[in-house]
């Protein structure tokens, strides 16, 4: 398990707003939670369930194909695919969430992978 710490009353967890995020900045504001050495050995008198939520996450991909008939029983296939067709990045998974650590809140590594495409070219028969 976790610790987890409680927001103080009144504190405004965010320290950026999300939608004009800067991630050379800290996300959340370390004040605005009880110090972590308050609750050493024990789990934080935060709630089990947070409403802090961190980013959303979308994903899109497309693939489009197109059959050749050659003869009877063969065919050519030409596919095209794109992984995270819009270039949409996300940073869930590299926010530093330890509140002990001097980079809390901040982007510890890169964002999810960029646009992919691959195009394949295939004979059936």
């Amino acid at each position: 398990m976790s610790c987890i710490p409680a927001i103080l009353p009144g504190a405004n967890p965010w320290a950026q707003d999300k939608g004009s995020f800067n991630p050379d900045q800290s996300l959340l504001n370390l004040s605005a939670f009880e110090p972590a050495s308050s609750f050493n050995y024990y789990y934080g008198s935060g709630p089990k369930v947070s409403n802090l939520r961190g980013f959303g996450y979308t994903n899109q991909d497309l693939s489009l194909t197109k059959t050749f008939p050659i003869r009877e029983q063969i065919n050519f296939q030409l596919r095209a695919d794109t992984f995270n067709i819009w270039n949409w990045h996300h940073f869930g998974d590299t926010i530093d969430t330890d509140i002990s650590s001097p980079n809390f809140a901040m982007v510890n590594g890169s964002p999810t992978s960029p646009r992919y495409v691959q195009v394949v070219a295939k004979i059936n028969f």
